[in-house]
């Protein structure tokens, strides 16, 4: 009976395991919350070319060992069109993936050690992309609440939901939690925010997409508005 209740208390844990319930927290009022975005938005460019240190961090199945390549990425995004393209380059000089997006089409070549499902994971890479530039508020029909001196807006798109954090000392984005269901597939963080002479910009970027199994660190280096 003990061995029987410990298998069904690890399985209970097993089944919990990425899962979440709808933040809890003080309702605030939609104008007040809007109001927030609005400001957040106002300080961010529209268009822009920015260069990092990008930290790839990919574990290709869950039997083999993380493998990590630190790169320089160029991006360039325009969120108006919500299209952009970012080239990653080994320290040597090595082109290591290419992703674009245009016309909502993610397209890309991708070289990095023990990626065979190359398709897959351009696809995957790209929608984190997409995911960490664009969509940079939660648009209409959103839900806020106040929880633990944060924001919290909350939106839904069938069986998907987005949390969108925002920080309640200088109101800036600070992650976006992606979830099937209850079942969180990714994580966007943004902190060390600088203000530019044309916009407010995250120095520190990290994407965690718990469904593939990657990571990305991006770490700014050089930002310009154009």
């Amino acid at each position: 009976m003990k061995v029987a209740q410990q298998l069904l208390l690890l399985g209970a844990l097993f089944v919990s395991a990425g899962c979440s319930t709808l933040p809890r927290g003080e309702p605030v009022p939609t104008d007040m919350a809007d109001q927030v975005v609005e400001r957040y938005k106002n300080r961010l460019p529209p268009h822009f070319e920015v260069m990092h240190a990008v930290v790839i961090t990919i574990k290709p199945h869950w039997w083999w060992p993380a493998i990590s390549q630190v790169t320089i990425g160029c991006s360039t995004v325009d969120r108006a069109t919500r299209s952009y393209e970012v080239t990653c380059f080994s320290p040597l000089g090595m082109k290591l993936f290419n992703i674009s997006r245009t016309n909502d089409l993610i397209s890309g070549t991708l070289l990095l050690p023990g990626t065979d499902r190359h398709e897959l994971m351009v696809q995957a890479i790209g929608t984190a992309i997409s995911r960490a530039y664009l969509d940079m508020s939660p648009g209409p029909g959103a839900t806020a609440v106040r929880q633990d001196g944060v924001m919290i807006m909350t939106r839904f798109s069938g069986n998907h939901r987005t949390d969108y954090t925002f920080s309640g000392t200088n109101a800036v984005l600070s992650s976006k939690e992606y979830f099937d269901g209850r079942k969180r597939i990714m994580t966007v963080s943004y902190s060390d925010y600088r203000t530019e002479t044309n916009g407010l910009f995250p120095g520190r970027m990290s994407l965690k997409d718990h469904r593939n199994g990657y990571n990305l660190l991006f770490l700014l280096k050089e930002f310009k508005a154009l």
